[in-house]
């Protein structure tokens, strides 16, 4: 809320490079409606790659369900025959199926329920700004 005495300031966003920017001996924010994270681009695509990454585990489990339900209802509805195996060979290669997609869906669908969340990231960038700001300010 604005109280009248302080006039509102706009936010604004400086791009560039480093090398032109002097090193301030005391860095002093105030009066800022929001909590204001310091880092480095370089560190930013870095955290947000690791992001999307742990966010595609979130949909890791779609293709073992897949193979998992294919594999059972081959064996639910074939007759497996001789041809170049014997049919025991061909039915047991399908219920390895079976249990081998079985538990990669098991493990996909844990690591998708431990997948990172967007505090998760912000917190590391927080990490990251706080580490930032004690190097500037001396």
């Amino acid at each position: 809320m604005n109280t009248g005495k302080i006039p509102p300031q706009e936010a604004s966003i400086i791009s560039g490079s480093t090398k032109d920017w002097e090193i301030v001996p005391e860095l002093y924010l105030t009066n800022l409606p929001q909590d204001v994270i310091t880092t480095t681009e370089d560190k930013v695509r870095l955290c947000l790659s690791e992001y999307l990454k742990k966010m595609e585990k979130k949909k890791g489990w779609l293709t073992p369900m897949g193979l998992t339900i294919s594999f059972t209802l081959t064996l639910m509805a074939s007759q497996f025959r001789d041809w170049g195996l014997p049919s025991a060979t061909w039915q047991a290669i399908f219920i390895i199926g079976v249990v081998a997609s079985s538990c990669w869906l098991v493990y996909s669908v844990i690591e998708s329920f431990h997948s990172v969340k967007i505090e998760d990231v912000i917190t590391k960038l927080r990490k990251q700004s706080d580490s930032m700001i004690k190097f500037v300010k001396k």
